[in-house]
């Protein structure tokens, strides 16, 4: 009788030690997937903290007309990319730094790229509008700009291109409306408004009402 029940503890105590250790195990795994988690989720912040500020870099450089580095700092971006937005919008600003530099296949290229990655990215369509402008495709900068304004309405960029574009064939109203438009969109850009003021000017010494 001693010997059965003392049989049957050392079961029930194998049955418990199985379980506290499959529970241990149980909570270790636990432990692993959020340490693990928590891991990735740091690198992947920091991938988009990097990605982030070579972009940042890259549109500062544009703006105070260091265009080599714009493609330097692109090209840098699009090294640690990992998704098509990402790959996009570093296409973009590498090429918006080549159309700058004068060199417009290059820039078209890249444009394109962008487009092909990310077709709702409203960016690339107004530098290869402003590609196509200068090489003489008015047609295909004009739908350019036209495309970029229906995708975002308030993308001032659009109206400016566009404006440009009437203002080149001599269609003077509708596009100081347009560069008006852009002005309204987005005071901060000096561009609008040289563009503008240049278009008054010259009609004004030409004698146009």
């Amino acid at each position: 009788m001693v010997e059965n029940y003392s049989s049957a503890m050392n079961i029930v105590n194998k049955k418990l030690i199985l379980s506290i250790v499959l529970i241990i195990v149980l909570i270790i795994g636990v432990v692993i997937k959020i340490v693990l988690d928590a891991r990735h989720k740091n690198m992947e912040n920091r991938h988009i903290e990097q990605f982030n500020l070579n972009i940042e870099l890259s549109r500062s450089a544009w703006q105070r007309g260091d265009f080599e580095n714009t493609v330097i700092l692109a090209e840098t971006a699009l090294s640690i990319a990992n998704t098509d937005d990402e790959k996009s919008v570093s296409h973009y600003w590498k090429g918006v730094g080549l159309y700058k530099l004068g060199r417009l296949e290059e820039a078209e290229k890249e444009e394109e790229l962008a487009i092909e990655l990310a077709s709702d990215f409203v960016g690339p369509y107004v530098t290869l509008g402003a590609i196509y402008s200068d090489k003489g495709m008015v047609k295909e900068a004009e739908r350019m700009a036209r495309k970029a304004i229906e995708i975002d309405p308030q993308y001032a960029w659009g109206y400016n291109l566009l404006g440009t574009i009437h203002i080149e064939r001599g269609d003077y109203e509708e596009g100081i409306k347009l560069l008006n438009k852009a002005i309204e969109l987005d005071s901060s850009q000096p561009m609008f408004r040289n563009n503008l003021e240049a278009t008054q000017k010259w009609l004004k010494e030409n004698n146009y009402e």
